[in-house]
């Protein structure tokens, strides 16, 4: 059964990290264009490097989304460790399907 702590972890990832990396690209086309007339000469640019740091870099931001999000149903937060099954019979309690919503911490 799924945790709540895999769905705050799942929304962190598509909600927040996805904006986080659209902002990032769209100020990175200027910085790319100014890098390229730079090095001109040089072959290879450690591109691999790069992308390795930013995948051990997402995965630190996503282990750090439960301090981000917080997850409700009924308006009420829930506990990391309840399964989806535990919150809709102790707090939805109503037939079909169990709404959730999320909100970040500010």
């Amino acid at each position: 059964m799924m945790i709540v702590r895999k769905v705050i972890e799942y929304i962190y990832e598509r909600y927040i990290l996805n904006e986080q990396q659209q902002q990032q690209q769209q100020q990175q086309p200027q910085t790319q264009t100014q890098q390229q007339t730079l090095s001109t000469g040089l072959v290879g640019s450690g591109s691999s490097q790069q992308d390795g740091n930013g995948e051990q870099q997402r995965e630190s931001d996503i282990s750090k989304s439960i301090d981000h999000i917080e997850l409700l149903c009924q308006e009420q937060i829930l506990d990391l460790s309840m399964d989806l099954r535990t919150v809709k019979h102790f707090m939805w309690k109503g037939g079909g399907d169990l709404v959730l919503c999320f909100r970040t911490k500010s």
